[in-house]
């Protein structure tokens, strides 16, 4: 259960860079924006099942290249921290916490940001995130 708990942590910080994440248009390099910033989960969904608020709850906290989340995750506590890159739609994260890397799109829409990535163990892991 500890290491399901800690995939979630993985691919809730994944869906969420994703999400903040405004691209690179011309596709020659790794992405010079600044996502810095406090976001707040919206909804959470794994294996066509969505969660929200107060199941699914949670924080980000992005650097210009290092993220910090604290989530729960229908009451299953999720810490996580690590560097990320971007470019253009496509983010790549790295966990400090585990061994794991994931790669992944997103779309956004005015302050909402949704992410679309695949998650080792989880399969599909889609989410929607607000900045703050």
């Amino acid at each position: 259960m500890r290491l399901m708990a800690r995939a979630v942590g993985v691919a809730l910080f994944a869906t969420t860079l994703l999400a903040a994440c405004s691209g690179d248009d011309d596709g020659t390099g790794p992405d010079s924006t600044d996502l810095s910033g406090n976001y707040t989960l919206v909804s959470y969904a794994v294996g066509g099942v969505t969660l929200t608020p107060p199941v699914a709850t949670g924080t980000l906290v992005l650097t210009s290249t290092r993220y910090t989340i604290t989530a729960s995750i229908g009451g299953q506590p999720i810490s996580d921290n690590g560097t990320y890159t971007v470019n253009g739609n496509q983010i790549t994260q790295t966990s400090d916490v585990q061994p794991i890397q994931t790669v992944g799109t997103w779309a956004q829409n005015g302050t909402l940001f949704t992410i679309d990535v695949t998650v080792p163990v989880q399969g599909r892991v889609v989410s929607t995130w607000q900045k703050q």
